[in-house]
């Protein structure tokens, strides 16, 4: 008989952690004994996609509580809504959460939690006391948890690799000319993401090669950021910025170089394993757990954090040897497909959170502050 596991989201939107959520559900196979039921807190482009994939989904807001008056009824719904569902476990595909009531309840009532960690929060919550294991998404991420005396297994992103094969070029979409190349940035517009420092060495990379193309692809919430990218793109002639595109593979099928110059320490770099799916050379920022994904030289090529003239040498290299293009992109194709293909990491997971599913309740592992 399958398990329920209710894989609990903090967004709608379908950014890292959510695909990463997304690929892991689709690698399971119809044999597994994960049942899996999504939870979210509104409907967004992440529904959307559950939709699409026919996973079933509810939506949900975690009961956190503002003041200690409303703890006995707010633990009253926690139960009532995990009566009414009757999970076996529940996962938490973030780690951003701070008090909610479902945590400790589930826990009370021997429900085993997990929580999956694809950031580094400036403090964790105290509620991750509650949980039976923490997964991150690196060593990076596992090494620099604040987490004493609870297991920390290191579970990789997924990818699907079938969505990159069906996908096809279309230059023209981009504004590729025949003859030109092209070099694609694909994530969030902000600072952290480097987004200048590419720009800088696109300005320094169109002098050598005019005939190179830079394409941008992804959306900002921050409005201050928007403006000045804004006005540094309309003075560069070679770069165009398309913003949000689902069709991500067809952008991956499409370009010539990918390249991720993070400023922050990456947790993982879910681009790296994206342009290798594609099977695409990749330049990147050796940042947090950048180094686990792309091995310079072999899979990709790695540069000094903020060092613009580097990423230009680097792209610059990679233009002018086509060869060398193609050799990284194939092995960075063949690592993929031995470590991060959706249903190898599916099969990990099952082997991390299977054997938890019979757990004994709260009170055998301490009560809060203890």
């Amino acid at each position: 008989m399958a398990n329920r596991v209710l894989f609990l989201t903090l967004t709608d939107g379908l950014y890292g952690g959510e695909k990463c959520l997304l690929g892991m559900l689709a690698g399971l196979s119809s044999t597994s004994p994960i049942d899996p039921i999504v939870v979210v807190t509104a409907e967004g482009r992440l529904t959307a996609e559950l939709e699409k994939r026919g996973i079933p989904w509810v939506v949900h807001s975690l009961l956190e509580s503002r003041s200690y008056w409303n703890v006995p009824s707010l633990s009253l719904q926690a139960r009532r809504w995990l009566n009414d569902l009757k999970p076996r476990m529940i996962y938490i595909n973030a780690n951003t959460y701070w008090r909610p009531f479902e945590i400790p309840v589930a826990r009370l009532m021997g429900i085993p939690v997990v929580t999956h960690h694809h950031l580094l929060p400036d403090t964790l919550s105290p509620f991750h006391r509650y949980s039976n294991l923490a997964v991150a998404n690196s060593h990076y991420v596992a090494s620099s948890l604040p987490i004493h005396g609870l297991d920390v297994q290191v579970l990789d992103n997924p990818v699907e690799l079938d969505a990159f094969d069906r996908a096809t070029p279309n230059p023209a979409f981009y504004g590729i000319s025949p003859g030109e190349l092209s070099v694609f940035f694909i994530g969030q517009i902000k600072a952290i993401k480097g987004v200048d420092m590419l720009l800088d060495a696109a300005a320094v990379v169109s002098k050598e090669i005019p005939e190179v193309r830079f394409v941008l692809i992804g959306d900002t919430n921050e409005d201050s950021y928007l403006k000045h990218v804004r006005s540094r793109i309309e003075a560069m002639p070679q770069v165009r910025w398309m913003g949000f595109d689902p069709s991500i593979e067809q952008a991956y099928a499409t370009a010539d170089v990918i390249v991720m110059p993070s400023s922050w320490d990456e947790p993982f770099g879910r681009i790296a394993i994206e342009a290798g799916a594609a099977a695409k050379p990749i330049v990147c920022t050796q940042v947090g757990g950048i180094p686990e994904t792309v091995h310079d030289g072999k899979t990709g090529l790695l540069v000094r954090r903020n060092d613009g003239a580097q990423l230009a040498s680097a792209l610059l290299h990679l233009l002018k040897n086509p060869e060398l293009r193609i050799r990284l992109g194939k092995a960075a194709r063949r690592e993929v497909e031995r470590r991060f293909a959706a249903p190898v990491v599916s099969r990990r997971l099952e082997e991390l959170i299977v054997p938890l599913l019979n757990v004994a309740p709260l009170q055998t592992i301490g009560a809060p502050g203890s």
